[in-house]
């Protein structure tokens, strides 16, 4: 079987190509802007063809995707240039769908994010939802994994909090520091995309994901802290506006963390906890590691 993973440069592309190449026997088309950041240590496989790829190319990913039984929708296009992501994820899921439809793609796996819909989502998380809606709306059979904080070296969430902890002893926050998120491990993540390949299933799933805990950004901040062996004071106040919080990513953040960062500052109220037990239901065998586990 081959498995296209569009989005293969990005940080849980590069730990899926990884992952099904060392535990699966499928073939692995990884689609994406930039092949050459995958992993050295999967170039080399003879079931890897990696291809330089753009979502916006309908004939030439119809032309990659030929013979495609599955596919994994990892593109995100927020990043360094961040301004109208919203309309540019819309547009590249729309010209997606019509490739995936020519192309006779049995199945969608996509990796969004949690947050209750009920509620008012930042632009960010409302956009991760919505090309979820254009997925099921457009295309056969989706599974749609909704996930928080996903924990690994290279996690732009996970690398914020690793370099405001190392840089800063003592951090003052506003009330967002008390969101309820549910943080998951890269590994664990993989193993239910992996699964998803050929899980039974006759009808599109919206299948939420997290660690064994629910947390606050306090809690995270502080445990890393911990786990370093570091000294960290928090201080939160209720009236803080938000943008020191912005001020202070970006006089603390390497350049290319606080592009993307800024745009996702406004998530930070959103509480991002799973409320279904659909993961229980088609995966619970999977038993979700502790964070500390992928610290590092």
């Amino acid at each position: 079987m081959t498995i296209a993973i569009l989005g293969a440069s990005g940080f849980v592309g590069q730990n899926l190509v990884d992952y099904l190449l060392k535990t699966t026997d499928h073939k692995i088309l990884a689609i994406s802007r930039h092949p050459q950041n995958l992993m050295t240590t999967t170039k080399n496989n003879k079931r890897l063809s990696a291809v330089h790829g753009d979502i916006l190319d309908e004939p030439a990913m119809a032309k990659s995707l030929t013979g495609t039984t599955v596919a994994f929708y990892l593109v995100h296009t927020l990043g360094k240039n961040s301004r109208n992501f919203v309309e540019k994820e819309d547009k590249a899921a729309k010209a997606f769908c019509r490739v995936a439809k020519k192309c006779d793609i049995k199945r969608i796996i996509y990796l969004g994010g949690l947050g209750d819909e009920k509620q008012k989502l930042s632009k960010h998380l409302a956009s991760r939802q919505s090309i979820g809606r254009i997925l099921r709306q457009n295309l056969p059979l989706v599974l749609e994994f909704r996930a928080s904080i996903i924990v690994g070296q290279g996690s732009t969430s996970f690398e914020v909090i690793k370099t405001l902890v190392n840089r800063l002893p003592i951090m003052i926050l506003p009330n967002w520091a008390y969101t309820p998120i549910q943080p998951i491990a890269i590994s664990d993540v993989t193993q239910y995309l992996a699964k998803a390949i050929t899980v039974s299933v006759n009808r599109h799933e919206i299948i939420e994901i997290g660690g064994p805990e629910v947390m606050s950004y306090k809690e995270i901040m502080l445990r890393y802290a911990q786990f370093k062996g570091k000294s960290l004071h928090i201080i939160c106040i209720s009236f803080l506006p938000k943008w020191p919080g912005v001020l202070w990513l970006y006089l603390f953040l390497p350049k290319s963390l606080y592009n993307v960062t800024k745009s996702m500052v406004s998530s930070l109220p959103n509480s991002t906890v799973v409320t279904n037990n659909r993961s229980i239901e088609f995966f619970g065998n999977i038993k979700p590691i502790a964070i500390e586990a992928s610290f590092n």
